[in-house]
């Protein structure tokens, strides 16, 4: 039976899931990396990274199930995959990751489509 799934927003720190008993969908999430989730058995929630968030959000829809809450400049749409926002990156230090962000700015740059 589907399930809907509502992602709320916990900042740096991810988000937190609600949702009613499912055990295919505690298995989706327990097949994340385990130090991308975590479970408390105070509030009886789960917590994902914001970077696996993505790759949940895809597993719960092709297993049918609907998810809510990851956009909250518009609002909770269900059924709807949405991305979270970006992990920042802290670029000072590696002069790889500046010369690649400068190559990609110059490449959308030529392109005014993007």
């Amino acid at each position: 039976m589907p399930v809907r799934v509502h992602f709320d927003d916990a900042g740096p720190d991810g988000y937190l899931l609600t949702f009613p008993y499912d055990a295919e969908v505690v298995g989706l999430v327990k097949a994340l990396p385990k130090n991308r989730r975590r479970y408390s058995p105070d509030t009886k929630q789960w917590a994902v990274h914001p970077d696996v968030a993505r790759d949940l959000v895809g597993a719960l829809h092709a297993h049918g199930h609907t998810t809510t809450g990851l956009d909250s400049s518009d609002g909770a749409q269900q059924g709807t995959q949405r991305e979270p926002r970006p992990t920042p990156v802290n670029v000072s230090g590696d002069p790889r990751i500046r010369q690649a962000i400068a190559l990609l700015e110059a490449v959308l740059a030529d392109d005014p489509g993007f």
